[in-house]
């Protein structure tokens, strides 16, 4: 709720700020304010997954169930922004997992294979493995799930064309947006 109501601001300050003013030429597009917005364009995802891990001690399988959250987005520093009189190309890389996976561990629960006993409480060990594990788990998750993945890159797009155009109409000019798609991340 936070970063939205941040973002709102973001987009309304300028409107603000601006709009007191009698001078267009004051307020121009500036690629380097874009870029600085492509940092706040995340996607957080929420996932409820289950994990096998192995017991060290006994060799046994058992599952782990856990919820998390992580990140989408893209690098801010690969954005490439070329401006020539209202046309606006816009170079963005692919969207990656930004940061680490934060896991609640408070929902972490192992499920043995042989008793079918479900365990919330653990020795640090088996915290620090189910942690990792899940950890492991939930990058490769959202790293492989292609409707998150084209969410963000949605995200990405719709907030960046959203700034081009509240700039474009507090200076009167129409901007023409064309996309281009890096293969890196």
């Amino acid at each position: 709720m936070n970063k939205f109501l941040f973002i709102i601001i973001l987009f309304l300050f300028p409107i603000l700020f601006f709009s007191c003013s009698s001078r267009k030429d004051v307020i121009k597009l500036e690629p380097n304010e874009i870029i600085q917005i492509c940092d706040m364009a995340v996607l957080k995802c929420f996932y409820h997954n289950t994990a096998e891990i192995k017991n060290k001690k006994t060799g046994k399988r058992q599952w782990l169930e856990y919820d998390s959250t992580i990140k989408l987005g893209i690098d801010a520093s690969r954005v490439r922004i070329d401006i020539k009189d209202n046309i606006v190309t816009v170079q963005i890389p692919k969207i990656k997992v930004l940061g680490d996976p934060d896991i609640d561990e408070t929902t972490i629960k192992i499920l043995t294979d042989q008793t079918g006993i479900i365990k919330t409480k653990f020795t640090n060990d088996e915290r620090y493995d189910a942690i990792a594990v899940a950890s492991e788990d939930t990058i490769k998750s959202a790293e492989n799930n292609s409707l998150q993945i084209r969410n963000a890159e949605t995200r990405v797009k719709k907030i960046i064309e959203s700034y081009i155009n509240q700039i474009g109409s507090m200076t009167g000019i129409n901007y023409t947006i064309y996309w281009e798609s890096t293969e890196e991340a």
